[in-house]
């Protein structure tokens, strides 16, 4: 290092190899990464950044710092209280009920999820199928062929099945019954005609009824089905046969 006197005072010269530059350099590179770290692994506070507790907002938007972020989410400042008369703490969320929304879909005026008690109708869904081939062998009196038990729904359904006679000179007569009692009138199948016939019945049911086929004379019956819509497809059947 050299000092000289000019005119204007004192001048300073400082003459560094690059030796000494790096090094100098490198120091100030640690210097920095040391700082950051130290400021990283702090523990106040204990997150990294801004808590809720220490972030002050303005709940009125008027300009004035109302309370801490923390104070305004514990108050429920910002909305989401729970409007559900059947959840009585306001920290619980249950999801959106039936109350909580306008424009109710048809069938849920009441305000009740009653999923799986909405009524039936007919249609070509099949919602019990006992298609399996069963023989008819009997000259007098009906006899039960098939059931399926409704386990759940309600309301009109469509019951479909295919008869056949066994032979030129024989035929099948057949009904619908509901827990052993007969529903509909007899259908029977063309006699001299071995070709399968198909039939169908619109009928009233409750959840636990019993479909069943009955049939007399000689021949055959297959694809006995429950057919039905529902707005909420919630309905089960018990195929006995």
């Amino acid at each position: 290092m050299k000092k000289k006197r000019g005119k204007e005072g004192f001048v300073i010269s400082i003459h560094l190899t690059n030796r000494w530059l790096y090094i100098l350099i490198a120091i100030g590179i640690l210097a920095v990464i040391g700082v950051g770290v130290y400021a990283y692994g702090t523990s106040s506070p204990s997150t990294f950044g801004h808590s809720a507790g220490e972030l002050n907002v303005d709940i009125n938007g008027d300009g004035i710092i109302d309370k801490t972020l923390q104070q305004a989410i514990d108050n429920q400042d910002f909305g989401g209280v729970e409007t559900d008369p059947t959840i009585t703490d306001n920290s619980v969320k249950d999801g959106v009920s039936w109350s909580e929304i306008s424009g109710i879909p048809s069938g849920f005026t009441d305000g009740v999820d009653n999923v799986g008690s909405s009524q039936l109708t007919p249609c070509d869904v099949i919602i019990g199928p006992a298609d399996a081939q069963r023989s008819v062998s009997r000259i007098y009196g009906y006899r039960k062929i098939k059931e399926i038990v409704l386990t759940k729904g309600s309301g009109t359904i469509r019951v479909t099945w295919q008869a056949r006679g066994s032979t030129l000179t024989t035929h099948v007569s057949s009904r619908i019954y509901v827990n052993d009692n007969g529903v509909t009138a007899r259908k029977d199948t063309i006699e001299g005609n071995t070709n399968w016939n198909s039939f169908s019945e619109d009928i009233s049911v409750s959840e636990g009824d019993k479909i069943q086929l009955w049939a007399y004379r000689f021949g055959d019956i297959r694809y006995f089905r429950l057919r039905g819509c529902v707005p909420v497809m919630y309905v089960t059947t018990t195929t006995l046969n």
